[in-house]
């Protein structure tokens, strides 16, 4: 996760903190002091580094729907009509994409979809304005629910 300390060569490495979060960065003249949180124990490390790498590999969090009908792919956990456009899009230019439509977010859950950067899953490709897009699409999907929008029966 962080880099080696100042003098260090690209053949001596990187010195690797995993399981740990970052609490703090603070800049300082000999470089940049990280204080990150253990997760087992929560312990704190303080440590002085020259730049820091965040390879998180990072996807959701889905214990929010593990008990919903959610048809993810398996290889980058995102939703399987979605990831499979993506993976059929021939765009060359990310800057260039736009949504693919409220199709490729439904689920086999009724009225269950995954918007935004969580819908990419492990896809680097995300921009804003997509998700931006997306939630525009899907809204209008969603039903309309009275005591919500202050209606009564």
């Amino acid at each position: 996760m962080l880099s080696a300390g100042r003098g260090a060569t690209q053949q001596e490495g990187v010195v690797v903190r995993l399981g740990r979060s970052v609490e703090t960065l603070l800049r300082r003249s000999d470089g940049i002091e990280v204080t990150l949180r253990s997760a087992p124990d929560g312990t704190m490390e303080r440590l002085v580094v020259d730049r820091i790498i965040a390879l998180t590999g990072s996807v959701g969090d889905h214990t929010l729907y593990r008990q919903l009908q959610v048809h993810e792919c398996w290889a980058t956990s995102g939703p399987m009509k979605l990831a499979a456009a993506l993976l059929a899009s021939s765009a060359v230019d990310c800057l260039a994409q736009t949504s693919h439509g409220s199709d490729t977010l439904r689920n086999p859950e009724p009225g269950f979809f995954i918007l935004g950067e969580k819908s990419y899953g492990r896809n680097s490709t995300y921009l804003m304005r997509v998700g931006w897009q997306q939630v525009d699409e899907v809204f209008p999907l969603l039903p309309v629910m009275p005591a919500l929008v202050g209606e009564t029966q």
